[in-house]
């Protein structure tokens, strides 16, 4: 096992940085484009059960218990249980490249319906390990300021991926919308750290207990109130494993493609056709980086996050899928930022 690695308190000051303009993601005129596939009744409306694409069941502002932090984060009953909590809603998505995570990106669902209302980005655009630049935008016509603050607050500033080693302290299932995630609390020289090491069902093979060694690395981030490295690895058990954060995974025939320019890039969308779900439209991320044939009568392997627009929902892809090839979609507005993505 890898000897102890310690890792440096980051400390989080809003005024280090601002983020890009707080505004809705789609502009009208691009907007206009992908309101034509909403005429009529046949698309799914956001007050349909369209939104648990992936059978979610958790739904923060149901919970009961009486030692709730927030409704994104808490506790779903009072014990001593409380190093990590019970619930949280932050999904993830990054980019990575030799050692550091060049574009990285957190979504948040505001009233709790299980579309998600906003997007914050962050760049490290040079590779110095630090995120130079940040991005807040909104898929709906509103943002509360005090929305902005906490994405800005929560906000990783370093992009150096990190090593978590030593010996698991606690462990606890936590639910989250995209199913269980196994968390552990692991004692590193003199100090514990959290660490959010994906879905459990991914990790059974690993058999982890109190006691075992263990050691993670990925991003540290910000969980509420609680540092977190998001692992991308693990080794534990004599085993190696690379720990995925994607959704799942979702099957349809595609029945219409388009082009859409939004925020000077030229987007990828698609009109899917999902078995007992109908019409699903999705965001493909930019069109130059997709290099997948999506014609009509094709079938479209997908996961990704549901996002709401006027009413209407749409899946923001995370990875696409066909021929046993797999492609990452990064959703970075800066060009340079884009191409190290697309470099890992």
């Amino acid at each position: 096992m890898c000897a102890l690695t310690m890792i440096a308190p980051i400390t989080m000051l809003a005024a280090d940085y601002e983020f890009g303009s707080n505004t809705p993601y789609y502009e009208d005129d691009g907007w206009l484009d992908v309101t034509e596939w909403f005429d009529g009744n046949d698309y799914n409306p956001t007050d349909e059960k369209f939104g648990r694409l992936d059978d979610e069941a958790y739904q923060a502002d149901k919970d009961t218990g009486t030692d709730v932090d927030s409704d994104l984060y808490g506790y779903s009953t009072v014990d001593d249980n409380d190093w990590f909590y019970d619930y949280y809603d932050t999904p993830y998505s990054y980019s990575y490249s030799s050692g550091y995570y060049p574009y990285g990106s957190s979504y948040y669902d505001y009233n709790y319906d299980g579309y998600y209302d906003a997007q914050a980005s962050y760049y490290d655009s040079d590779g110095d390990g630090s995120y130079d630049s940040y991005d807040y935008y909104t898929f709906t016509d509103t943002s509360e300021p005090d929305q902005q603050k906490k994405m800005k607050d929560e906000a990783p500033k370093s992009s150096k991926e990190q090593t978590l080693s030593g010996k698991i302290l606690n462990i606890k299932e936590v639910q989250t919308k995209g199913g269980k995630h196994t968390v552990v609390q692991v004692q590193q020289a003199d100090k514990k750290t959290v660490a959010d090491l994906g879905k459990v069902k991914d990790l059974q093979s690993l058999n982890l207990k109190e006691g075992d060694q263990i050691s993670v690395k990925g991003l540290m981030s910000m969980v509420g109130e609680k540092m977190v490295v998001m692992g991308r690895s693990i080794d534990a058990a004599g085993k190696q494993m690379e720990i995925s954060r994607e959704r799942n995974k979702i099957t349809g025939t595609i029945l219409d493609s388009r082009k859409v320019t939004i925020r000077g890039i030229e987007r990828q969308l698609a009109m899917v056709d999902v078995p007992k779900r109908g019409k699903v439209a999705v965001d493909l991320g930019a069109a130059d980086k997709l290099k997948m044939d999506i014609s009509k009568g094709k079938e479209l392997v997908f996961s990704g996050l549901p996002v709401k627009f006027k009413g209407k929902a749409l899946m923001m892809a995370q990875s696409v899928h066909r021929d046993e090839k797999t492609v990452q979609i990064t959703r970075s507005e800066m060009k340079d930022a884009q191409k190290a993505g697309s470099e890992q």
